[in-house]
């Protein structure tokens, strides 16, 4: 029974794997060699996978469940009185988690671990609901590459499509939000001279009105 369900849980990772675009072109045999590297790490709601400023050691994928890349945001209070910012305990400050993306079923995160050495994490990331990760630690898979270069070669030329990919839909959405704010300014800009305008008119009509009056 145990042998049915570790060739069971083999093949749902397998096909796992298969759907993942850093490991596009594969076959069989490597895939079987990558399901060897893989860690399965079971996770509780609320525990965190990594937190800011830790060393960025491996990638994960998601097998079930979900996970959100996060940020916490510290806003220091001020003081009522001269502006001064306040220092003296953590409860004075505001805490605001900012949510980058939400990772699920399928999903991969935290590649960037393959290239960066000595690299630390930017984010946290917290499980939403219990999850089951795949873990591929940094220093198995360069050991893994010195022993298997042809198919290490195979899986960093699709890291760096990978990657050019999403530098382009970077630079695709940064340019989006730059025409979004260049609108923004010119209908703000619009809007407040049409206001601008409106109230000239409006004394004017005053004016006209007492100048009637008084005649």
């Amino acid at each position: 029974v145990l042998g049915k369900k570790a060739d069971s849980t083999k093949e749902e990772v397998i096909e796992l794997l298969k759907n993942l675009e850093l490991f596009n072109g594969l076959t069989r045999r490597e895939f079987k060699k990558i399901y060897a590297l893989c860690h399965i790490r079971e996770y509780k709601k609320n525990e965190y996978l990594f937190n800011e400023g830790n060393p960025s050691s491996a990638l994960f994928i998601v097998k079930t469940g979900k996970i959100s890349i996060q940020k916490t945001i510290v806003e220091e209070k001020k003081s009522e009185h001269l502006n001064i910012k306040k220092h003296n305990s953590k409860s004075e400050n505001n805490y605001n988690t900012q949510v980058y993306a939400e990772a699920t079923e399928g999903d991969l995160f935290g590649e960037m671990s393959l290239v960066e050495d000595n690299a630390v994490r930017a984010t946290d990331a917290i499980c939403v609901e219990p999850a089951t990760l795949l873990v591929l630690f940094r220093h198995d898979i360069f050991n893994f590459f010195d022993k298997e270069q042809g198919l290490g070669n195979k899986i960093l030329k699709n890291f760096i499509r990978l990657q050019g990919y999403k530098l382009k839909e970077n630079s695709r959405e940064l340019l989006t939000a730059k025409l979004n704010n260049e609108k923004l300014a010119c209908y703000i800009n619009n809007l407040q001279q049409t206001s601008s305008s409106k109230i000239k008119t409006a004394e004017e009509v005053l004016q006209d009105s007492m100048s009637g009056n008084g005649g």
